[in-house]
């Protein structure tokens, strides 16, 4: 019983800070089970549709290991599931711009002792170093249109290109575009990014085409030296 107290205020502790960061809360119920790790990785949310009938909606579904449920939400995948939960789906329920999205809330919210995911690097140096690897890089619009590009099997687009590197390319092209206009404007570029995250209309939002913000993204990619998470 106790640590059952203990693994719900974890829990909600994480969810707190991933709603007042995103300035979200989420209709419907969010349910965590305990799931042994296996294909579907660190974790796996599951967002149902409402039902047509009864105009409710069914719990949102987090499956993640009990292992991380037992540490710090932000030192772990719980914070990188919550924010799916709480962002729900995105613009044709891409993943780049989903994982994208909890890649980046991730690494803001970590603790300076994370350990264990991506939010214990510098997002922009592990892009830098991964850029090396990809000798053809796909346009970021044919990405965030493959919904299976972070799927249970490795894909390459592009020569050197793996699922592993889709997660760090999209955590940091959504924290260049959350934080490139300085701390005192980050509120406002997430609140921008998240009309894109629903509609898809990045060209409405930044007053430029997507293949400009990626080439504007890779030219500061390359610039290094690369700034860290706060």
């Amino acid at each position: 019983e106790a640590e059952a107290h203990n693994l719900f205020e974890r829990a909600r502790a994480g969810y707190a800070a991933v709603v007042k960061y995103l300035d979200l809360r989420p209709s419907q119920k969010i349910v965590i089970k305990d799931t042994a790790a296996g294909d579907m990785g660190n974790g796996r949310t599951t967002i149902p549709s409402y039902h047509s009938k009864a105009k409710v909606s069914a719990p949102i579904q987090i499956e993640i290991p009990l292992r991380y449920l037992r540490s710090s939400p932000f030192k772990t995948a719980v914070v990188h599931e919550l924010t799916h939960a709480v962002a729900g789906h995105p613009f044709k329920r891409s993943a780049f711009l989903a994982e994208g999205l909890a890649v980046h809330v991730n690494g803001v919210l970590a603790r300076s002792d994370e350990s264990d995911s991506f939010a214990n690097y510098p997002i922009h140096e592990l892009a830098q170093r991964s850029l090396k690897r990809v000798v053809v890089l796909d346009p970021i619009q044919h990405l965030i249109l493959t919904r299976d590009i972070f799927g249970t099997e490795e894909k390459t687009f592009g020569s050197g290109y793996t699922r592993e590197i889709g997660y760090v390319f999209a955590g940091s092209f959504v924290t260049f575009l959350v934080q490139r206009d300085g701390p005192d404007r980050e509120a406002e570029a997430l609140a921008r990014f998240m009309g894109v995250y629903r509609d898809g209309d990045f060209e409405k939002a930044y007053g430029k085409p997507l293949a400009n913000l990626e080439r504007e993204w890779i030219s500061f990619i390359r610039s290094g030296p690369a700034p860290r998470f706060r």
